[in-house]
């Protein structure tokens, strides 16, 4: 669990569980990426995560409100 000092200072309240599960997810990923011996494979992975987090953020923008 994140502390208080943790949190951006411009992040509103309402938003803290979502940055720490965002936050839990980044050291999963990290993690798991420190677990790929292979360069060449760790920034392909890495550079999938990106990608695919770009797309369905741009996918929820496109969703009809």
């Amino acid at each position: 669990m994140l502390t208080e000092k943790d949190f951006p200072v411009n992040l509103p309240k309402e938003y803290r569980k979502c940055y720490e599960e965002l936050h839990e997810l980044l050291n999963l990923i990290s993690f798991t990426l420190q677990e790929v011996n292979d360069k060449t494979w760790r920034k392909k992975l890495a550079e999938m995560c990106i990608l695919i987090l770009g797309v369905q953020e741009l996918e929820k923008l496109d969703m009809p409100k």
